[in-house]
């Protein structure tokens, strides 16, 4: 006992482990770089071993504090370096496990206390006639081409469902390979921040594109439906809309809720959508592919997972949208009907923000943003406390911290950047603390090899 003692409370095992610290680090920016932050958190940050080395760093620091008796006066520097280090990793433990991080959207004129967390959840519902419909624990994971290992086991009323992870593409890009024996897609271009990009549905299915429903011989309120009846396509949209025919200029509009007939390579403006039907229908079979980590950063991630039964297999591809917790996929499988869906959750704040106007300046010439900031009011406990929240400038409210992170496309709402880490963020900042301490004392404290070398320098100068 008093030698495994010995090795791991050493100043040996000190360097060693701190040595295997710096490394991960390193490494771990190579891996966000290349795979993307979520990998770099699975396969460094948060996994458990490298827990294990800031818990073993833990127990080193608080044994060597005993062993060399720190508490000493002379060696107060040595000992504030060290209880630095194991308030930083208590800190970092805190925000790991009971804080969270997200974004709260607000428009002009509205409220809002939901805060869309940064972290993605599997999500399932289960329904079967007869029965009371189950809602299951929301399961955090860190979902990567790297990391993709997810299963669960449920049980409703006596029958087993299983799902695990198959595969999981980042920026999920689709191409059609034709196929005369294959299945009918539809095929859409839209506009988008990344530039053109294609689209291919299914009939029944639909896409989420901006926040706009896309459909696809399936009736859905609100949402831009494409019907095929007798070989010809018609679309019906939610909004009054209008259309320009590229060949030859030809301009036309789309009444609300009515289907009309599709014209083929026109350009459809509808609300902030952009859409054109190049070729209507093709068949064939389609491919998956990731899109480019900058050009394409904004296209959504799919998760494809194998829900099981007893007597059935079902893969079912989930879109994972950021910053949408409302992207799901309903099954039916031996007769139950499975909501299924991975994407971030609702935090409640026990406050409200209201929005009451958003100001942004441009460049002189330029509709570029150079400054921007939001106008709200803090609804606590009947109270009402205005705020101006914009960069360096951040709200601070019951343990809340909200930062002006970005803005609507049409520039009248707010995204703010939210943490909830009051507990982590004091631990951590006394351990900074700690360490500055520690630092003057190394350079002034009397004992100090600091301060010794200093005498020993003034001894020399006055011979």
């Amino acid at each position: 006992m008093k030698k495994l003692q010995n090795i791991l409370i050493s100043t040996r095992t000190t360097a060693v482990l701190l040595f295997v610290f710096a490394v991960s680090m390193a490494v771990a920016t190579f891996v966000e770089n290349d795979y993307g932050t979520p990998t770099a958190k699975a396969l460094i940050y948060e996994a458990k071993w490298f827990e294990l080395i800031m818990f073993l760093l833990i127990i080193n620091f608080i044994g060597n504090i005993w062993r060399y008796r720190l508490w000493r006066k002379e060696k107060w520097s040595v000992l504030m370096f060290h209880l630095a280090f194991i308030l930083i990793f208590i800190g970092g433990a805190v925000t790991r496990y009971i804080s969270f991080e997200g974004t709260m959207h607000i428009r002009e004129g509205e409220t809002s206390n939901e805060i869309i967390s940064s972290k993605n959840y599997f999500k399932i519902n289960i329904l079967r006639p007869g029965n009371e419909p189950q809602t299951y624990r929301e399961v955090p994971y860190l979902m990567s081409p790297l990391h993709k290992n997810f299963r669960a086991k449920y049980d409703y009323f006596g029958t087993r469902l299983e799902v695990k992870a198959v595969d999981y593409v980042q920026r999920k890009k689709d191409s059609l390979l034709a196929d005369e024996n294959g299945k009918e897609y539809l095929h859409f271009v839209v506009a988008g921040n990344s530039g053109r990009e294609n689209f291919y549905l299914a009939s029944g299915e639909t896409q989420n594109i901006g926040g706009m429903l896309i459909s696809f011989n399936r009736a859905i309120d609100g949402a831009v439906e494409f019907r095929k009846e007798n070989e010809n396509l018609f679309i019906k949209t939610p909004v009054d809309a209008d259309f320009m025919t590229m060949a030859t200029q030809a301009t036309g509009t789309v009444k609300k809720d009515e289907f009309q007939p599709l014209v083929l390579r026109s350009l459809y403006n509808i609300g902030d959508l952009r859409i054109v039907v190049p070729e209507g229908l093709q068949k064939g079979s389609l491919m998956t592919f990731e899109g480019d980590k900058n050009k394409d950063k904004n296209l959504p991630d799919l998760l494809t997972v194998e829900v099981k039964t007893k007597n059935t297999k079902q893969l079912v591809n989930l879109p994972v949208e950021e910053g949408n917790p409302n992207v799901f996929r309903q099954i039916n499988i031996d007769g139950m009907n499975v909501i299924l869906g991975f994407g971030p959750k609702i935090y409640n704040a026990p406050f409200s923000l209201k929005l009451d106007k958003f100001v942004m300046e441009t460049y002189p010439g330029s509709s570029s943003p150079s400054a921007y900031e939001s106008h709200i009011k803090i609804l606590d406990d009947g109270k009402e406390m205005p705020f101006k929240i914009y960069m360096n400038h951040v709200l601070n409210h019951k343990g809340y911290r909200f930062f002006q992170a970005s803005f609507s496309p049409d520039r009248k709402g707010t995204v703010l950047s939210v943490n909830h880490d009051w507990w982590g963020t004091l631990i951590s900042y006394i351990g900074y603390g700690f360490l500055f301490l520690g630092m003057f004392l190394t350079f002034f404290w009397k004992g100090s090899h600091f301060w010794k070398l200093n005498k020993s320098l003034k001894e020399t100068s006055r011979k």
